[in-house]
């Protein structure tokens, strides 16, 4: 299939197309997934957790509130090294003492956004 073919099949695609074409590493294909209005947040949360997603899909996936209203897809974002700091850094604010504490200890993650849930849960009084 050439570039064009794989664009318009990953807008209308069924489940089994969108999970080969999410594999593709060509920017316009996997934009072009998330404006398929059949995407599940089950792949949605695979796309947030994929370290081999570019920062621009990443930061698409922020774009949609309805998928930012999910909790783990919020929590997967922060969790995701590819995400660009300021917005692991926003989210971290919305996330429950026991996740904060597993981003804080966790070595997958930024320094800073580690530091970051450290600073949250000495705010909280928890550290």
């Amino acid at each position: 299939m050439d570039l064009p073919e794989k664009m318009r099949l990953a807008q209308t695609g069924d489940k089994e197309a969108r999970s080969l074409l999410a594999r593709e590493q060509n920017k316009q294909i996997l934009s072009c997934l998330l404006q398929n209005p059949r995407i599940s947040d089950q792949e949605i949360l695979q796309f947030a957790k994929a370290r081999s997603l570019p920062e621009e899909i990443l930061s698409m996936l922020t774009r949609r509130k309805d998928w930012m209203k999910k909790y783990p897809v919020r929590l997967a974002l922060a969790q995701n090294p590819k995400t660009p700091l300021a917005l692991s850094m926003k989210l971290l604010r919305s996330f429950r003492d026991f996740d904060l504490r597993k981003i804080a200890k966790s070595k997958d993650v930024s320094v800073h956004v580690a530091s970051g849930a450290r600073k949250i849960l000495m705010t909280r009084g928890l550290l």
